[in-house]
């Protein structure tokens, strides 16, 4: 299931949050002041979660969307790789 993308969570002081309504996932995570690797890990840690996967299926997600990312170029330096404004999809 893919789940919908937010910016930024509802709750204050964390990086990532994941809700269900309706039975679909809102994965919502912080993107200024943060590295966008480190976005990036969260929003693959949303789709983890949000499918309820664990042990080797979660490394097979994990890795399959990490080779998606780094085969797109998201991965390269942007600057000084912290994102200061929201980035436009």
């Amino acid at each position: 299931m893919v789940p919908g993308f937010r910016s930024p969570p509802g709750l204050a002081d964390v990086h990532r949050t994941l809700r269900f309504r309706g039975g679909v996932p809102t994965v919502a995570v912080q993107l200024k002041g943060r590295p966008w690797s480190a976005v990036v890990a969260d929003m693959i840690e949303g789709v983890v979660a949000a499918n309820g996967l664990a042990g080797a299926k979660a490394d097979r997600a994990r890795a399959a969307l990490w080779l998606a990312v780094d085969d797109s170029g998201e991965l390269s330096p942007v600057d000084d790789g912290v994102v200061e404004t929201r980035r436009s999809a």
